[in-house]
């Protein structure tokens, strides 16, 4: 299936897109809970046939270097602390599966006094996609990052709620909730795509060994809306981008 690990990275390595927002939190220093040289990976637990991830897949991220720089965006400088790492992927899907990697670079920029963030990997819907937003700033600042995927998600958004670590955006057009987890530390432990109780992708942190269940199993036919939802937002990037 070499096919579906070429669709993948090409899905993963479209132009970086950034974005920005500015919290309303005053007065607090914000850092990355993660050091560099650390490794971290993340394991499918449910996978998802649409986007070629089965059961047992795994993200693997390691951080190459934190450090106070100047980040472009928009033809206009920022400085501030940068995150720099690399991310593999292990599909499971593919007949002899390997890890490829499928981004290195600045991955995320933030300034704790004018409040600016930028990401230069994911696009809004990867976040969604794939659950990668695998570490924000801390202290954990919940509501910006939900007030963010509520301003500029191509996957429209209507409400969201916080318990606690736990974030969890609805869908505007479905049933459908995505729910990020996070550690003290701001690092991604869970995230998953739910409708009405029943899991369609399903991520967790650790290298989690692979059980004898189905890759994908009865949550596929239950994932169907939001795969939906990934085509039209994925053709009206593209659209975007062509018109650009």
């Amino acid at each position: 299936m070499k096919s579906v690990k070429k669709t993948l990275v090409v899905i993963l390595s479209i132009i970086f897109i950034s974005i920005s927002s500015t919290t309303n939190t005053l007065g607090m220093n914000y850092s990355y809970g993660v050091e560099e040289g650390e490794e971290h990976i993340w394991t499918v637990l449910v996978g998802n046939l649409a986007i070629g991830l089965s059961q047992g897949s795994k993200f693997r991220v390691i951080i190459e270097e934190i450090y106070n720089g100047t980040w472009t965006e928009d033809a206009s400088s920022y400085t501030g602390t940068i995150l720099n790492y690399s991310i593999e992927v292990y599909s499971t899907y593919d007949i002899n599966p390997q890890w490829d990697v499928v981004f290195n670079g600045s991955a995320m920029f933030f300034n704790d006094t004018t409040r600016d963030l930028f990401t230069g990997f994911y696009t809004d819907w990867h976040i969604v996609l794939f659950g990668m937003l695998f570490f924000i700033p801390t202290p954990l600042n919940l509501t910006w990052i939900g007030d963010y995927l509520n301003q500029t998600s191509l996957l429209v958004f209507y409400d969201y709620y916080i318990n606690g670590n736990t974030l969890t955006m609805q869908n505007i057009t479905s049933n459908i909730d995505f729910t990020f987890n996070f550690n003290d530390n701001g690092t991604l432990t869970e995230y998953k795509v739910s409708s009405e109780g029943s899991i369609g992708y399903h991520i967790k942190y650790g290298n989690i060994p692979q059980t004898n269940q189905i890759p994908f199993g009865n949550y596929y036919l239950i994932f169907i809306p939001c795969t939906i939802i990934i085509i039209v937002a994925y053709n009206h990037y593209k659209l975007k981008k062509k018109n650009r």
